[in-house]
């Protein structure tokens, strides 16, 4: 139970790494000055987070829920802004152990035992391994009951709900029946709502899609499933457009007044019983701009007006939706086993997801991963906090989309970062994204801004691009994303952390597929670094970092700088050229004569093609500059022995404040084995994981001075101090 006093910004993010977590269940708190707990982290992955509410001074706080591990906690003045997820009070996603019951009716016994043990009901028919159960108790008996040492601290009742939920998932964990279990969590819809209505369809000219409706309007062979609020299916712009749909909403208490059914129609009334505001039809708005009809003489027209519609209901209004009931319409979508009990007669191509808010999610990445490999292209929207991508369009199996506004540019609410795959109209405060609404039960046309509406621009035109090319796979479609030969560069050539790999051109996507599906596309030269970003800690001096060009034609590569860096250089080890491979680069940097704090810049590698385009890729860095430039490794034991016997001859003791030098007694001449090691946890044992530890052989034969050695983290490879 550690404690660590820490003055701090509001926002500012502190992340616990814990080393072994399978071996040790770490949590994480934060205290304010009223010994009250404002901030909670308590998962049971390997790593947990949370942020200041305000400034001020806190204790951080490390606590043993199980076993032990090393860990360490890290924290940047530059906060990824990320919307605190939420999750369903007393609610859990269980997974059976694999070898516990083989059949259907052992299982069913199995976890019929475990609602016994852990007080549980059952919420959902589920797969024969899986079911969303939850507490039997009422929240105020839960939370009366606790035991947890902690518990009386926490600062508000939500936060008590919070850690309930957290601690029943714990337990679940603990059982030897169960693989897995995690809490039910809560994505919203990733809009923002502009009262003003406009006439135009600005976003369909920004990104070349009328031009593209030369090549192809879409194929209703072509299905789109869209995983949000549901439909108004009688919107004349959207009348005869859908294919079967379903409504995977399971709890019944939600606004059409029942569970999972058929219907998947959005039964908000005009004004939002969630957030008491005028009703926002999601669904529709985001399925209006994938694929309202077109040539109808009526109301607006979608990305791709020939595709079919699959309207999937997992998000209930502004109250949002939860992990399990958006992975069981993922499920229904591809054609797999659901608790409808049903599939669609023709599974989805694509899947648009508006939404977002969650944690990283096994039993959500586990459903997109299968999508990915069932050959389904997943987009989903990146979020409006401007901060890092969030989930799910995090995920590696998903396409993240941001917003670029009226005049083009990125907008400030777009989520960035390295998870972005490209961008897409969303709309601003000069234009917003005009698609389908109903008012006093008529139906007629609003404009929303927001990633939410960026996305559906994306799922539309990779619509487009499945009408010709209806083999292409997610991977091959992530490949040209990366070659640019689906978007626009509208920052700096490549890819950038604002706007991806620029914004989508449809035209250009649907001559891309075209050229794909005939055999003829080449894909241009290309560099590609083996990180997009370096982060240099307070003990780390270099990094190597690997160029590659994997397009088609052959690349001359000119320079590699760090412009107005003076603290970075870069030298090539590696010359020989081959096949794909460029070359390789030493990034080393000097803290020498740098203030404390944290340094950022970029390394930008340029050439050029066989045809004389110009080429770039850059990679950002970021270092830390400590105190006094380098890090403290706490007390380090240093130990000699005799190289031939093994045998322990003098043991000593330094640390940073003698500037880790050290002094050994040698008995006589010989070949010695130094070593230098820590015990960070206590443990007794040196040089276990997450330890520093290192050494060498040196002959001794007279009194000597300056035998210096390298010590690493176990578990790293990277230099950490010496």
């Amino acid at each position: 139970d550690d404690f660590f006093i820490v003055d701090v910004l509001e926002g500012q993010r502190f992340t616990l790494l814990i080393d072994d977590y399978l071996q040790g269940d770490l949590d994480f708190y934060l205290w304010d000055d009223n010994l009250q707990i404002v901030a909670s982290s308590e998962s049971a992955g390997p790593n947990e987070s949370l942020s200041a509410p305000a400034d001020g001074t806190y204790y951080l706080n490390i606590y043993a829920w199980s076993g032990a591990s090393t860990y360490s906690v890290e924290t940047d003045f530059v906060s990824d802004q990320e919307v605190s997820s939420s999750l369903r009070y007393g609610e859990a996603i269980v997974t059976l152990a694999e070898d516990k019951g083989t059949s259907k009716n052992s299982k069913a016994h199995l976890f019929g035992e475990l609602e016994k043990r852990h007080g549980l009901v059952s919420l959902s028919g589920g797969s024969p391994s899986t079911k969303l159960f939850k507490a039997r108790q009422d929240s105020d008996l839960l939370t009366s009951r606790s035991t947890h040492p902690k518990f009386e601290f926490f600062f508000s009742r939500g936060l008590r709900e919070k850690a309930v939920t957290h601690h029943l998932v714990k337990a679940l964990l603990e059982d030897p029946s169960v693989e897995r279990a995690q809490p039910n969590y809560i994505y919203f819809p990733t809009k923002i709502t502009n009262d003003t209505l406009l006439s135009d369809m600005w976003n369909l000219s920004q990104i070349s899609i009328p031009q593209a409706w030369e090549i192809s309007s879409g194929d209703p062979a072509v299905v789109v499933a869209v995983i949000d609020t549901g439909v108004m299916s009688n919107h004349p712009d959207l009348s005869g457009r859908a294919v079967h749909g379903y409504d995977f909403i399971s709890r019944s208490g939600n606004t059409d007044g029942d569970g999972i059914d058929a219907d998947p129609e959005d039964s908000m009334l005009d004004i939002d019983t969630c957030d008491g505001r005028p009703a926002f039809y999601h669904g529709s708005h985001v399925a209006g701009t994938i694929g309202a009809t077109g040539d109808n003489a009526e109301g607006i027209v979608g990305a791709s007006y020939s595709a079919s519609l699959m309207h999937l209901r997992a998000l209930d209004g502004s109250c949002g939706g939860t992990t399990y009931d958006i992975v069981q319409a993922i499920r229904y979508s591809l054609g797999a086993p659901n608790d409808s009990g049903t599939i669609p007669d023709k599974p989805a191509d694509i899947i648009n997801m508006s939404l977002g808010g969650g944690p990283f999610d096994e039993y959500f990445s586990a459903a997109v991963n299968d999508a990915f490999e069932s050959g389904v292209i997943v987009i989903a929207a990146s979020g409006n906090t401007g901060g890092r991508v969030e989930y799910p369009a995090r995920y590696e199996s998903v396409i993240g989309v941001g917003a670029s506004g009226f005049e083009g540019a990125v907008t400030s609410y777009s989520n960035k970062g390295v998870d972005l795959g490209l961008v897409a109209p969303g709309g601003d405060n000069a234009g917003g994204i005009l698609s389908l609404h109903k008012i006093d039960n008529e139906y007629t046309y609003t404009e929303g801004q927001g990633t939410s509406m960026a996305s559906p621009h994306v799922a539309g035109v990779v619509a487009l691009m499945k009408s010709i090319h209806p083999n292409l796979s997610p991977s091959r479609f992530r490949e040209l994303i990366d070659f640019g030969l689906v978007t626009d560069d509208i920052n700096d050539p490549g890819f950038d952390s604002d706007s991806g790999w620029g914004r989508v051109n449809a035209n250009k996507a649907v001559e891309t597929a075209l050229a794909d599906a005939n055999g003829s596309l080449r894909l241009p030269a290309r560099i590609v670094l083996s990180a997009r970003q370096l982060y240099f800690d307070s003990g780390d001096i270099s990094t190597s970092v690997s160029a590659t060009n994997p397009g088609d034609m052959s690349l001359s590569l000119n320079s590699v700088t760090a412009s107005t860096l003076p603290w970075v250089s870069i030298s090539r080890t590696n010359t020989d050229s081959a096949g794909s491979v460029i070359g390789t680069w030493l990034i080393s940097v000097d803290r020498a004569n740098l203030s404390a704090g944290f340094y950022r810049g970029s390394v930008t590698f340029s050439g050029v093609d066989e045809e004389g385009t110009e080429v770039s890729s850059s990679l950002v860095l970021s270092m830390k500059v400590a105190d006094d430039g380098e890090g403290d490794l706490g007390l380090i034991r240093v130990a000699l022995f005799d190289a031939n016997t093994g045998a322990s001859v003098w043991n000593s003791s330094t640390g940073k404040s003698n500037g880790y030098s050290y002094r050994l007694g040698v008995p006589k001449q010989g070949e010695y084995r130094i070593v230098a090691r820590t015990d960070t946890d206590n443990s007794g044992v040196k040089c276990g994981f997450g330890d520093y530890c290192g050494g060498g052989v040196e002959l001794l034969v007279e009194p000597t001075l300056g035998f210096d050695f390298r010590i690493l983290r176990q578990g790293d490879t990277a230099e950490r101090a010496k």
